[in-house]
């Protein structure tokens, strides 16, 4: 066993070192000598290499290459160690090139960040893909405060993916397309289509606005007489436009032709009688056409009907009709 000699063992020693001077030694070098007492020889003084000391070495911290700092990263307890940059950077678990107080613009612009993978904000994972969809945004930030406080679910917002123009501008183009515009009367008539909406307009010229008023003024069974307000007065009970008049007969009637008309508030409104041929039974196939001449009708007028004139065989029975547009 090596006892190094202690400061406090100087007198002792001052009689065995000739010419020598005790004084504190300060940074020995690695060549320096050092006196020490054996023990493990008689406790016989020795001078020694401070290189040959146990161990083989004395940490100096003074003597310490450029760029080191002291430590150790070999397994287990031992002496200290030099450690380079790359090893302390290890040790110290930090990248190469990193600075203090460094804030993420230092690591990524403000202006124009780049991120790869996912960004998480809050319990939410947003991906590059997801925030492509905010390049090129026009919207102003009130319009976008619209979504401040929504409660739709991510399947009601994905009701518009897909969507690449303006919502109201493609459904005022389906409006305005054929296939989706106002049905005509007689596409409400026949109920062809499926996507035409019905205006009130076409509804009132479609059948579906009609009514038929149908007025017997001669029995079925008994001879056509020319005569006035045949059957008495009707009060209309509707308002309109009246659009078509006729007559029938229950038996033809033969030779000449009969000659029908129609008033209202005790005028005509026909500036074309209504006629039956011979051997017809109604007015419909008639050579010449009823014309109407005063058209509007309101509730509560009166309509009187009659017969100017009869065939030489009188036509049996008669029966006034009236459409009207409401």
């Amino acid at each position: 066993m090596t006892k190094v000699l202690l400061d406090t063992d100087k007198a002792a020693v001052i009689g065995a070192v000739s010419g020598a001077t005790i004084t504190d030694a300060g940074t020995p070098a690695s060549d320096d000598k050092v006196l020490i007492q054996d023990t493990s020889d008689s406790d016989n003084l020795k001078y020694v290499n401070v290189s040959d000391l146990p161990g083989g070495t004395v940490d100096v911290v003074s003597n310490v290459a450029t760029a080191r700092i002291i430590g150790r990263t070999t397994a287990g307890s031992g002496d200290s160690e030099e450690l380079t940059a790359a090893a302390t950077r290890t040790l110290l678990n930090v990248e190469d090139g990193a600075t203090a107080d460094q804030d993420l613009s230092a690591l990524a612009p403000i202006a124009n960040p780049t991120f790869t993978g996912e960004i998480g904000i809050g319990s939410v994972n947003v991906s590059e893909t997801e925030l492509g969809i905010l390049e090129g945004l026009t919207a102003t930030t009130a319009e976008l405060n619209i979504l401040d406080g929504v409660t739709a679910t991510t399947a009601e917002i994905n009701y518009v993916d897909g969507v690449t123009s303006n919502v109201q501008t493609q459904l005022d183009a389906k409006l305005t397309a054929t296939a989706y515009d106002d049905a005509t009367a007689a596409e409400v008539n026949t109920g062809t289509s499926t996507a035409k909406y019905v205006s009130p307009d076409s509804l009132e010229g479609s059948k579906y606005g009609v009514r038929t008023i149908v007025r017997d003024v001669i029995a079925h069974d008994a001879d056509q007489a020319t005569g006035t307000s045949l059957g008495g007065d009707f009060v209309m009970p509707i308002g309109g436009t009246v659009i078509e008049v006729g007559l029938t007969v229950s038996t033809a009637g033969t030779t000449g032709v009969g000659t029908y008309d129609i008033h209202k508030n005790g005028t005509t409104i026909l500036s074309t009688k209504i006629t039956v041929d011979s051997g017809e039974k109604t007015s419909r196939t008639a050579a010449t056409d009823s014309v109407i001449s005063v058209a509007a009708v309101a509730e509560g007028d009166i309509y009187t009907f009659d017969i100017d004139g009869v065939q030489t065989t009188e036509a049996k029975g008669a029966q006034f009709f009236i459409k009207i547009r409401e």
